[in-house]
């Protein structure tokens, strides 16, 4: 009994435990199979290769091109950055690349701002790209970068440009971060400042008050030659309070200096007073050109050659060398040959004609010009071209 009671509590044991050792498909092997599926696997990136190409102008020490990679899909609706693309060694060419996971994408390219001796280039870029990135495999984009001719640079196209490259440097990747970044906002500050002077000069632009200005100044110019009263009040009314305190003939000086500085004063103050102007938005219009093209007509044209066509037979006789194409003719003669008591035979010979037969057909194309007219690119009253 003893042993039959040691043999079952050893039994007993062995099996708890194996029952404890982690078994596939299990209940202990739970927590682990409940992990997996938490831990979904990394999607795959791809790369993508970028390169920008340009017709002229796009030196080495420039600044770079940047790219603004964007999701289309709703999976990678959160992908939204800045990339740029630095000109190599030789100029007018950059080339990088990005990793993306598979989906849909949108890719803008932003022109830099070149220094051309005093003025500014840029370039027109072209619209935006959609992409498809597929995980199986790699992916171009490329961007041909057309420069915009000088006397069409506006200071709204700088001003413009010079926003989209501070928010690139803003939310860019590390190709836009740390001394990259830093070196692209020095280089915009001098392109920033050559563009501020026309937008003060908008204001001018009004229906007349500049205009009013300039007539007030000319009226109290007037009025201060006539007395040193009335120019110290025109200095004082110009902002200048030296001209009451002079003498007559200082104080007509001193006034025509307090009216100027009043009018120019009037003048400011009615730019002030104007709404700031709202950011400007590219209206794009069509401009058309003709050329000629080909109107296709399709014929179909038989084709022909000449043959030898049978038209007939002529039938000739041995005895007397009689000769006849007519088949009745031919039997009546060998009637008469008979009754004479000669032979009758003769032979036939096929008669031949040349003829022009068909053979088949080709087409052709018989058509015509015709003069058509076309968009050939888009402009901004601004003076940007697309």
């Amino acid at each position: 009994v003893v042993i039959i009671i040691a043999i079952a509590a050893a039994v007993a044991a062995g099996l708890g435990l194996f029952s404890a050792q982690p078994q596939a498909g299990g209940e202990s092997s739970a927590p682990e199979a409940s992990a997996s599926p938490s831990a979904e696997p990394e999607a795959k990136e791809v790369e993508v290769a970028l390169e920008i190409t340009a017709d002229d102008g796009w030196s080495e020490k420039a600044m770079p091109a940047i790219v603004h990679i964007k999701g289309a899909d709703k999976a990678n609706a959160d992908v939204d950055f800045y990339h740029a693309i630095m000109p190599d060694a030789d100029g007018n060419r950059g080339a990088s690349s990005v990793k993306l996971k598979a989906g849909k994408y949108t890719v803008t390219f932003i022109s830099p701002i070149v220094r051309d001796g005093d003025d500014y280039a840029v370039y027109e870029t072209g619209d935006a790209k959609e992409i498809t990135v597929d995980a199986s495999g790699a992916l171009s984009v490329d961007c041909a970068m057309e420069r915009v001719p000088a006397d069409k640079v506006t200071d709204e196209m700088l001003q413009a440009l010079e926003e989209q490259i501070r928010n690139a440097v803003e939310k860019g990747d590390e190709s836009l971060q740390g001394e990259n970044g830093e070196a692209i906002l020095d280089a915009l500050e001098p392109a920033a400042e050559s563009s501020k002077p026309q937008a003060t000069k908008a204001p001018e632009k009004d229906d007349g008050k500049a205009e009013s200005s300039r007539a007030s100044e000319a009226d109290n110019t007037q009025e201060s030659s006539a007395g040193g009263s009335q120019s110290g009040g025109t200095g004082t009314s110009g902002g200048s309070n030296s001209g009451g305190s002079n003498s007559g003939s200082s104080n007509s000086g001193s006034s025509n200096s307090g009216s100027q500085s009043g009018g120019s004063s009037g003048s400011t103050g009615g730019g002030a007073d104007e709404p700031s102007q709202p950011a400007h938005v590219h209206q794009w219009k069509d401009h058309t050109a003709t050329r000629e093209v080909w109107v296709e007509n399709l014929v179909e044209v038989p084709d022909y050659e000449i043959q030898q066509i049978p038209v007939g037979t002529t039938y000739i006789f041995a005895y007397d060398g009689y000769t006849t194409s007519d088949i009745n003719a031919a039997k009546e003669h060998a009637k008469e040959l008979l009754r004479a008591g000669v032979p009758d035979n003769y032979r036939m010979e096929t008669i031949y004609e040349e003829q022009q037969v068909q053979v088949g057909s080709h087409q052709e194309d018989q058509g015509w010009y015709e003069t058509e007219t076309y968009v050939d690119y888009q402009y901004c009253d601004c003076g940007a071209i697309r």
